[in-house]
């Protein structure tokens, strides 16, 4: 046991026993159940499960966790998985350089030698790869490579070379001002806020990995970086032990506090500030122990994070709000220096909100930063002795089971969104549920709406049915999330069309699948099949055609998808012609999964460029399409969406408001009124 955490109250300890036995139910439930749903968790449910299980990146920080706790405690009594083969089935996926980071690091901590291979490819992509890593990626490498270095006991020069220029391109997203590292340091318009605005992650991340180049190497000015960082965010903690969201690396100062993750304050902080004190003599217990007791109830809503029983840890806290755009503002006053705003724009009217949510990684980074902090192991909250349960190479069976295939047959229930009833899956849902329908060959015919198209549906009577005739009804605009948390029914998570339409090639690509592109002009559908046979490899054309067809030509049409036997038909027509068309021949044409898509053709053939990512993500992306277009689009937008904000605001006074008017009704209705 470290002696800067002997200083720890008996109460701290009990959190982080407690800690560490909830983080092993709740990998052994999710990982090692046949009946995982992978959905993510509400208050009401008494199933609950993890959050985004089968994303690969969770699946390595968990197996590094896992393993690390593993070392410490061999003998460790409760059922612990090893997902190593598993994510070495899926190593083709893995090409971005912190991913390939961390699936370095948890090749070590398995005591594999596909690190090694890894680890080259890493070295042979890391002249295309540098340029786009930020701090967390580069600490990633770091961090992995360090860990190669120490259980190879050497390394190629290449690897070597990446190890360098990764940790000097750490160290100069350091400010010596501020003790803080920056995210990044791009240039570039769009980026000018997130080069200026650090988060969390990019902390403790560049914190724990140079603190162990600096252990390894004996190099004390990658120490001292580190250190000087770790001072910064414990000196900018909450009174609470909150460990804030984002900092302003050129003023030292708080960006944007909400939200207040509890991974940060039970994992990534104590494993970041753990590892600094064992180099620099430093001690941060107080810290620590302060962000330790922001769990057990003293937080902003006096709530119990923990929930051992269930096997979760709430995700975090954070203000009621329209999703992000407030973060997005006070990130924007920051920068432009505008602190007196800034401050004002920090109070909270609205109150705190807890998101009962919790996703794998989260636990996974519990066993590693308690690993051997522990005198003894926690007692498991099931106390079942079992043997470590693991997913071969061979299994995918195995690996359908644990990730959900059964579970997939029960849906949740959709959220009646302005009259339509819309699906809330995310996107790791509903690509399992998609390989079901293939696999299965039963038809699964996917619906998407935006602002726009609920306008559209007022104006086109037939398309509010032929959405309704679709089996899942998806949220493609971010500002329909936005309203179904505003009503009070939450959707997830956007899912854009064409972010499926991506994520089903690549997935069809790696099980050699067919797809029929049915669409667009000519030109432009010959160019999507070019396009698609250059980065798709394994993906087979089963067919495709212009979408310029009249009525009398449309049976014709349809028998030629029916022929091809596509796994995948793929529309690109405008609405309501996409929806109306699918919604009349889904069943004769007998294909698993049919998508429309809109004009993503043209986005997959080159021709027209999509939102940045940031727009995307802050639900832009129509602005953009006005500044590509805005002779043909500003009156089109500026009509939809004042139509859809009024849409929108009468159908939060009725979700929020309904049972006070329909009480008030009933009272004030004459059938009520006593007769004079």
């Amino acid at each position: 046991m470290s002696s800067n955490l002997s200083k720890l109250s008996p109460k701290s300890w009990q959190t982080v026993e407690l800690l560490c036995a909830t983080a092993e139910k709740g990998l052994d439930d999710c990982y090692s159940n046949i009946d995982l749903l992978g959905r993510g968790l509400t208050a009401d449910n008494d199933n609950l499960r993890l959050n985004m299980p089968w994303n690969l990146r969770y699946i390595t920080m968990v197996q590094i966790g896992i393993k690390n706790r593993l070392k410490f405690y061999p003998n460790n009594e409760s059922p612990l998985p090893d997902l190593w083969q598993y994510i070495w089935s899926r190593r083709q996926e893995v090409d971005n350089a912190g991913d390939l980071g961390l699936a370095i690091w948890a090749g070590v901590k398995s005591d594999v030698d596909d690190s090694k291979v890894l680890a080259q490819k890493l070295a042979n992509k890391w002249s295309h790869l540098r340029y786009a890593c930020n701090a967390v990626e580069l600490a990633w490498v770091v961090q992995a490579i360090i860990c190669f270095l120490q259980y190879h006991h050497r390394a190629t020069d290449e690897i070597s070379d990446v190890l360098n220029d990764a940790r000097d391109r750490l160290m100069a997203l350091h400010c010596h001002d501020t003790g803080l590292f920056a995210r990044h340091n791009r240039s570039g318009l769009r980026e000018v806020i997130s080069r200026y605005t650090a988060c969390f992650a990019d902390q403790v991340y560049p914190i724990l990995a140079l603190a162990n180049y600096g252990r390894h190497f004996d190099e004390p000015r990658s120490v001292n970086a580190a250190a000087a960082a770790a001072d910064s965010i414990c000196r900018l903690q909450g009174p609470k032990g909150q460990w804030w969201w984002h900092y302003n690396v050129k003023t030292g100062t708080v960006a944007e506090e909400y939200p207040v993750f509890s991974v940060h304050q039970d994992s990534m902080a104590p494993m970041a500030l753990l590892a600094i004190d064992k180099v620099a003599g430093t001690n941060h217990s107080a810290n620590i122990e302060k962000g330790l007791m922001w769990l057990n109830k003293s937080n902003e809503l006096s709530e119990t994070m923990i929930t051992p029983g269930k096997g979760v840890i709430w995700r975090d806290i954070h203000r009621r709000e329209i999703p992000k755009m407030y973060r997005y503002v006070r990130g924007a006053l920051i920068t432009a220096g505008w602190d007196a705003a800034h401050r004002l724009s920090g109070k909270n009217l609205f109150g705190y909100v807890l998101n009962r949510e919790c996703r794998p990684y989260h636990l996974g980074w519990v066993l590693y930063a308690w690993a051997g902090r522990l005198p003894k192991p926690p007692t498991s909250p099931n106390n079942s002795k079992t043997k470590i349960l693991p997913i071969t190479h061979n299994s995918e069976s195995r690996v359908m089971r644990t990730f959900g295939t059964e579970a997939l047959n029960s849906r949740e229930e959709p959220v009646d969104i302005l009259g339509l009833p819309v699906s809330p899956l995310t996107m790791e849902q509903l690509l399992l549920l998609a390989d079901k329908h293939m696999a299965s060959c039963e038809p699964l015919l996917l619906g998407v709406v935006n602002a726009a198209k609920f306008v559209n549906v007022r104006r086109y009577p037939e398309l509010r049915q032929s959405l309704k005739q679709a089996h899942l009804i998806l949220a493609d605009g971010l500002s329909v999330v936005w309203l179904s948390r505003l009503m009070g029914t939450a959707l997830p998570e956007r899912i854009a069309g064409i972010d499926v339409m991506y994520r089903l090639l690549e997935r069809s690509s790696a099980k050699n699948r067919s797809v029929y592109f049915l669409g667009a002009s000519r030109s432009v559908v010959t160019e999507v099949v070019k396009s698609v046979s250059n980065n798709y490899p394994g993906l087979r054309i089963a067919g495709f055609r212009d979408g310029f067809f009249n009525k009398a030509e449309e049976k014709t049409v349809v028998d030629e998808i029916r022929k091809s036997k596509p796994d995948i038909l793929f529309v690109a027509m405008p609405t309501p012609k996409k929806e109306n068309f699918l919604a009349k021949w889904h069943n004769y044409i007998n294909v698993p999964v049919c998508h429309g898509v809109g004009g993503s053709f043209d986005v997959l053939a080159g021709l027209t460029k999509r939102a940045p990512f940031w727009m995307q993500k802050s639900g832009l992306e129509w602005l953009y399409r006005v500044i590509q277009e805005p002779r043909r689009m500003w009156r089109r937008y500026l009509i939809t969406n004042t139509i859809f904000i009024k849409l929108s605001l009468q159908a939060i006074i009725r979700a929020r408001f309904g049972r006070l008017f329909h009480a008030i009704l009933a009272y004030t209705s004459p059938r009520c009124q006593k007769p004079r």
